[in-house]
């Protein structure tokens, strides 16, 4: 069963989510979606055909939401008070890795893995998510025992929202205050995977989310054609906070990575759609409204290789 919560954001009441008019997926024969938002560093692994991501659990004011509806129908399939699920990040850690896979029958079958990145041209690449590595241009180790992994073994990986930001650049050992801006890019606030597998006749197909190597399953829902389900994980701003310096939000990425700010920049992003206000300055405690859990000022992020976490799972 899922790590059950004792305390005042367990699964018995009602959860945040995304906004009803969540985009579209990507393929048009998708039987689920699932979309990834706020502290989620993604990296994909091609030699095992995962996408890796690391869940930053040392956030704090943050909480991992995990919520399951189908499309148009936002009665929640999951958490529910039989299946119950712990947001508090001292939970989930103890509990991952987890697997978000499709079960063809034989479970969690590593001959069965095939997750790929949607790229190119366009705005729902994969590409569009912010590239940490790509901005440091070198290779960032994640720190060990600072987040928790969700493996995604099958489906096709890409933005499901891209919107411009403004990128700043804070020098080394500077803070906010200190950020000089380094151009408006075009990022992605929202990440999505496409299921498209589907049951038929006797191949059953479902989609679990599980740990312990597959051995106790969170939920399980069956493919079926003509539904879709809607799967959030999102690792936000508690419900109810009202904390909107970027020290407690995006820059807490860095908490991922064993990089020493004191001969490294940070980079930092302002986005229109996450309540910044980019008239003030980037640490005044005036940015503009607080954010919502429907909207966390925290975009996923991704590595720039195909090598993974490098945390083997």
């Amino acid at each position: 069963m899922a790590p059950d919560d004792h305390g005042n954001h367990g699964g018995h009441g009602p959860s945040p989510t995304l906004d009803d008019d969540t985009p579209a997926p990507l393929l048009p024969n998708a039987t689920a979606t699932i979309y990834l938002d706020g502290l989620i560093y993604a990296a994909y692994n091609e030699n095992r055909k995962v996408l890796e991501t690391a869940v930053l659990t040392k956030a704090p004011g943050h909480e991992v939401v995990v919520r399951v509806s189908v499309r148009g129908d936002e009665t929640p399939l999951f958490p529910t008070p039989e299946q119950p699920w712990s947001r508090k990040h001292i939970d989930v850690s103890a509990a991952a890795p987890f697997w978000l896979y499709v079960d063809s029958g034989n479970g969690l079958d590593t001959n069965e893995f095939s997750a790929e990145l949607h790229r190119g041209n366009c705005s729902r690449s994969f590409d569009s998510l912010f590239n940490f590595e790509g901005q440091h241009d070198k290779p960032l180790l994640v720190k060990q025992g600072n987040f928790a992994v969700f493996n995604f073994p099958h489906g096709t990986s890409y933005s499901a929202e891209t919107k411009p930001a403004e990128l700043m650049r804070i020098p080394a050992r500077g803070d906010v205050d200190d950020a000089q801006p380094a151009g408006q890019i075009n990022v992605s606030n929202l990440a999505g995977i496409d299921i498209d597998a589907v049951s038929s006749g006797a191949g059953k197909k479902s989609i679990v989310l599980a740990n312990q190597d597959g051995r106790n399953e969170v939920f399980r829902f069956e493919l079926e054609p003509d539904k879709q389900y809607k799967i959030e994980i999102l690792n936000q701003p508690e419900e109810g906070s009202n904390e909107h310096n970027p020290e407690q939000h995006f820059l807490q990425f860095y908490k991922l990575f064993d990089l020493d700010h004191a001969n490294n920049p940070q980079f930092l992003l302002l986005d229109p759609e996450h309540a910044h206000d980019s008239e003030e300055t980037p640490g005044s405690e005036e940015l503009g409204d607080p954010p919502s859990p429907d909207n966390p000022p925290c975009a996923p992020g991704r590595s720039g290789g195909t090598g993974g976490l490098g945390t083997g799972g």
